[in-house]
């Protein structure tokens, strides 16, 4: 079931999806949201993502880290947005290309 939840992650953030397949794909981000929202307050604190199966994948530090890029309004829950963004700011990619 992880397996499948990651995968919807992963569609998500494709960009190639048929309509269809991204309705699938934001079905199951909602799961996902839903699960790793222990609590059920609409964020994910860093503790319900670390609980997650990208714990497993990543030490204390690396976690963290990941958690605070993807945090981009810094109240210390990720969003659903968040959760499926890429962790990077809209200004950083205009900085770069400047």
């Amino acid at each position: 079931m992880k397996a499948s939840l990651v995968f919807a992650i992963v569609l998500c953030l494709s960009g190639s999806l048929s309509m269809a397949d991204e309705e699938s794909a934001n079905k199951r981000l909602e799961q996902l949201f839903k699960k790793l929202d222990t609590n059920g307050d609409g964020g994910i604190s860093l503790e319900e993502y670390g609980a997650s199966m990208f714990a497993a994948y990543l030490s204390p530090q690396r976690l963290a880290k990941a958690f605070k890029q993807k945090d981009k309004d810094r109240d210390g829950k990720l969003s659903m947005e968040e959760l499926s963004s890429d962790g990077k700011k809209k200004d950083d990619k205009k900085s770069k290309n400047e």
